[in-house]
């Protein structure tokens, strides 16, 4: 047996200050990724208002975020224990692939979000309704599911395409180095849930702003915000749909979006939503592809903040989104209620002492 797993050297593991940092780090985001996501996705169950085909992505990308936090104690305890053990073998070949899977996950969901972004504004009467119906969404969902879990778990475990497993140096759970199939392992991953999921999405919001910024310049020429002052026949829809730009039933009316403040901040996060996600996963990227990188701890722990960040950027910068999280954090009554969310709160009131049913 190689010394990677070698039985014949001491079980006592030398503690790694790094690894225990992140550790602490890991901790943290177990807590906020939970709260935040569960926040989330609470809203939406709550609040007929959230309750839209396209916040069924949010949703999805808030539980994809919360198996994330899940797993992070299990990798406070990994890289805090001193004493090795083939249970810890176990333990990263269970956890590893959950982790990843739904971290490639939620970057192919935000993919999504662009492209359900960019054919909203090209397209909303056509593609749009097409591609984004609600079973449509149900569609999409479970694909993004079904490939990020296909590229993760059955190469390793089906195939022997690499492996997963305990690194004694690095102190943490990774792709084991000394598989032979480990780095083209890590190129399939990395080109699955990175650079292609990327371009797509500079692609989208790239379209997305051109035609926004053209469609708005035109309006202008027209002296179309003079005539309709107040009235204008599509506008970003703030209270019931936290993606998607309202436009007239009548289809006759062709003008999509006249560029509001809130289209203005809709484009700022949509700026950093690129951001933080280029931010949050090149490093772990590059580490990947290089396999010998010494801050693959840190470039993870990096990785997963993306997963905390998101319930800020598609959360709590939105307006009803905002509304729903007071309300529920002050435990008063949330702006339209769902049918699920009500007879909670009609259980609630029956079942208080001292109640009494008229």
């Amino acid at each position: 047996m190689d010394s990677y797993h070698s039985m014949n050297e001491s079980n006592y593991i030398t503690p790694n200050t790094n690894a225990r940092i992140t550790g602490v780090a890991n901790g943290v985001f177990f807590f906020v990724g939970i709260i935040g996501n569960g926040l989330v996705i609470l809203a939406v169950i709550s609040s007929k208002r959230l309750q839209t085909s396209t916040n069924a992505f949010i949703v999805s990308l808030a539980v994809t975020d919360v198996l994330a936090s899940l797993t992070q104690p299990i990798y406070v305890v990994v890289k805090w224990i001193n004493y090795y053990t083939p249970r810890l073998e176990t333990v990263c070949q269970i956890v590893t692939p959950i982790a990843t899977t739904s971290v490639g996950c939620s970057i192919l969901t935000i993919t999504v979000i662009a492209i359900n972004r960019y054919t909203l504004i090209a397209s909303p009467y056509r593609i749009y309704p097409a591609l984004f119906r609600a079973k449509m969404n149900i569609l999409w969902i479970t694909l993004l599911w079904v490939i990020s879990a296909s590229v993760v778990i059955l190469p390793p475990y089906v195939f022997d395409f690499g492996k997963f497993g305990f690194a004694r140096d690095e102190h943490t759970c990774i792709s084991v180095p000394e598989h032979p199939s480990t780095k083209l392992y890590a190129l399939l991953v990395v080109a699955v849930f990175y650079p292609l999921p990327l371009l797509t999405i500079v692609v989208c919001y790239v379209g997305t702003f051109i035609r926004l910024f053209a469609h708005n310049r035109r309006m202008k020429a027209h002296g179309y915000a003079q005539r309709t002052q107040g009235t204008t026949p599509g506008r970003l829809n703030t209270t019931s749909n936290s993606l998607d730009i309202e436009t007239k039933n009548d289809k006759k009316t062709q003008a999509q979006s006249f560029i509001t403040p809130v289209q203005i901040q809709v484009t700022k996060n949509m700026f950093i939503i690129f951001i933080a996600l280029v931010v949050c996963f090149t490093p772990l990227t590059v580490c990947s592809i290089l396999q010998e990188c010494a801050i693959e701890e840190y470039t993870q722990t990096i990785a997963v903040v993306n997963s905390i960040i998101n319930p800020i950027i598609y959360g709590f910068k939105h307006p009803v989104f905002r509304e729903v999280f007071t309300a529920l954090i002050k435990r008063q009554d949330v702006p339209q209620p769902s049918f699920i969310w009500s007879s909670i709160k009609k259980k609630r009131v029956v079942e208080q002492p001292g109640s009494t049913s008229l």
